[in-house]
């Protein structure tokens, strides 16, 4: 019995499942090598006040600046393991709205507070509002989860939206010059996006509306939690054996069962 080639193409992929969560990755990665380069981009990103193009456009694009390379990297890898993971649960056009209000909400915030202790309005640039907004998301649809922190630290995930709440809190008013118990109080509102993460997602619950997403393929393959499995590509050739012995099994289980009907005939 022949069987049918199979069409690798229509499975899903991190690509074609999480296009919002790659792209901000690649742009992450880009803005960092023209950084090492030389070219400036920066100036076209962060939200400035003082500036007329930045004032409107940086509220939307200073989540996209990161800090430097260790800044790519964990935020990056955090970024990789829970955004692609609400992305799919969402699709790509809610988690998109969600991101544009929570970055919106979240800048607001900030800047208000900034603007109540100094009295004016300070540029911004930074990843770690977004991560802490979408890992907080992450957190409320998955209470019971449980991830390898630092791949091997067992962690609940209201413990991780914690320690994710915790890097702006702490990191983002040491870039004002005012006291020490200013700046805890500016602490709290680096918090916009992830209180507007927990608003959202409570929305989401308790109301029907969805934005339009397609009908998924029919052919199309769940994938597995990768907050759940940080190390899975380890696994992929192991399940690609299993599947090719499986494969092979039933072609010869098949054959069997032709010979057999052809010597009754």
């Amino acid at each position: 019995m022949a069987f049918p080639a199979r069409n690798w193409s229509s499975r899903s992929s991190f690509v074609s499942t999480t296009p919002v969560t790659l792209a901000v990755l690649l742009i992450w990665v880009v803005v960092l090598l023209c950084d090492l380069v030389g070219v400036r981009v920066g100036e076209l990103l962060v939200f400035s006040p003082a500036v007329l193009p930045n004032y409107l456009i940086g509220i939307v694009t200073y989540p996209l600046l990161p800090g430097g390379l260790f800044d790519v990297l964990l935020t990056g890898y955090m970024w990789w393991l829970f955004a692609g993971s609400v992305e799919r649960a969402w699709g790509w056009r809610e988690f998109l709205i969600f991101l544009l209000v929570s970055n919106a909400a979240a800048l607001v915030v900030w800047e208000v507070g900034i603007f109540l202790f100094t009295g004016h309005l300070i540029p911004l640039a930074t990843t770690w509002m977004m991560v802490a907004a979408v890992v907080v998301a992450w957190a409320w649809m998955n209470p019971d989860a449980e991830v390898l922190f630092a791949f091997f630290i067992p962690m609940k995930a209201k413990w991780v939206a914690y320690l994710m709440m915790a890097f702006p809190f702490f990191l983002l008013p040491n870039l004002v010059p005012v006291a020490l118990g200013v700046r805890l109080l500016l602490g709290v509102f680096t918090l916009g996006g992830a209180a507007t993460a927990w608003l959202y997602h409570t929305y989401r619950h308790n109301s029907a509306w969805r934005p339009r997403r397609g009908q998924p393929h029919p052919t199309r393959r769940v994938l597995r939690h990768p907050a759940s499995h940080p190390f899975d590509f380890i696994m992929r050739p192991f399940r690609e054996w299993q599947r090719r012995r499986r494969i092979a099994y039933l072609e010869k289980t098949f054959k069997f069962d032709d010979d057999e009907q052809r010597k009754s005939n």
